[in-house]
């Protein structure tokens, strides 16, 4: 039954070709008491704003100084969670596609897949990326047809995109996915206290985009 874990994902980085700063990841946040996550996301956020008065708003892990997001992960660890991520190093990957619209789809449906592998009841909650609605249903069917393919599964497998204001879970997928991209492009070592709940993390770097594209479409299991 759909609903005993629920997966809140975003995604950091620059696909810019003409950028030394070419990478892409996506991360996730699964976790069976999005309750508690929520709860102590807005905690954090709550001890952020007694301290800074100029934190109004939605913050986001991009804008805030390592103290901060120090205090938002320590937080986060009081909970339960686990960690997926797709990281794709594009300045190594021959032959990847100039389109961004492709390596993000191509990426969030592998990753979706990888926790579907352990977790068959997943609700998937993205953070809204595309405003057009043709858009957000072409990424759907892109993640469903690899699961299927994978699993052969013809069960509907629940997609939502939301945005991250109304969602203090894909809140906190915010600062997983950012801090997840400062480990790998700069070795941040403030990863370190999420770093125990890395349940899979799956780097692509020195190979072909031809050769990712096969992998994504071998069963997981």
């Amino acid at each position: 039954m759909f609903g005993d874990y629920y997966a809140f994902i975003d995604e950091s980085g620059n696909l810019d070709t003409k950028s030394n700063d070419n990478m892409l990841v996506i991360s996730a946040i699964v976790t069976d008491d999005r309750v508690s996550l929520a709860r102590a996301m807005r905690s954090a956020e709550k001890k952020i704003r007694s301290i800074n008065k100029k934190s109004s708003g939605e913050l986001k892990a991009a804008y805030q100084q390592p103290i901060t997001r120090k205090k938002v992960l320590t937080q986060l660890i009081r909970t339960e969670f686990s960690i997926y991520s797709i990281v794709f190093d594009l300045k190594t990957i021959s032959n990847s596609p100039y389109s961004w619209d492709e390596i993000y789809r191509v990426g969030m449906s592998m990753l979706c897949c990888q926790i579907y592998s352990q977790h068959r009841n997943t609700i998937f909650i993205l953070d809204k990326r595309y405003t057009k609605e043709v858009l957000r249903a072409r990424l759907n069917e892109n993640i469903r047809e690899l699961i299927y393919c994978n699993y052969k599964n013809e069960d509907e497998i629940p997609i939502f995109h939301s945005d991250s204001i109304e969602y203090a879970e894909l809140r906190a997928a915010d600062f997983i996915v950012y801090e997840t991209y400062q480990k790998h492009r700069f070795g941040s070592e403030l990863f370190t206290i999420v770093d125990g709940r890395i349940k899979k993390e799956t780097i692509y770097h020195d190979t072909t985009w031809e050769k990712i594209k096969k992998e994504s479409k071998t069963p997981s299991e």
